[in-house]
This record gives C-alpha cells, structure tokens and sequence, in this order.
C-alpha cells in the first residue's frame, strides 16, 4: 500500500522502565541519566507524582519530596 501524504520527520524510540522498591527514605538511584525531572515519570503504587512537587530528579539521582514507605514501588517511565 502507498503513502500518502508527507513522510514524517519524527522519530520514536523504545521506553526504558525501571521498578525500584520504597526503602523508607527520599534517595533513589536511576539506572539511566536525565536532564530533569520532566524527562520521567514516576508511579508510586500506581499512582502518578507530579514532577518537581513530589520529585526531583537530576543525572542517576531520584530525590523524592517525601519517604516512600518500604513495601511501596516506584515505577520510572523516561519519556524522551
């Protein structure tokens, strides 16, 4: 089947998930570096945090605003 229209110049690529485990504190360590905290998403039980108001995140680094309980897990989405 032919394309139709004009081709589109934006690329896609693959995500990154990455689940760690509350151990009753704020510090967390990425497996991949970031610019900000806007370049991840964060779940904590499958509820979503705001960026910048529940976390902060920089390079390796995931500072989270408050303690994460330690049977709580934390999903991290890169979504660049």
């Amino acid at each position: 089947m032919g394309y139709v229209g004009n081709q589109s110049s934006n690329s896609y690529s693959s995500m990154i998930k990455q689940d760690i485990t509350g151990n009753g504190g704020t510090s967390y360590t990425l497996t991949h570096a970031v610019a900000n905290s806007n370049e991840i998403e964060v779940f904590v039980n499958n509820v979503r945090q705001e960026p910048t108001d529940a976390y902060g995140a920089s390079g390796t680094a995931l500072t989270m605003t408050g303690a994460v309980a330690v049977s709580y897990t934390h999903l991290t989405l890169p979504t660049t």
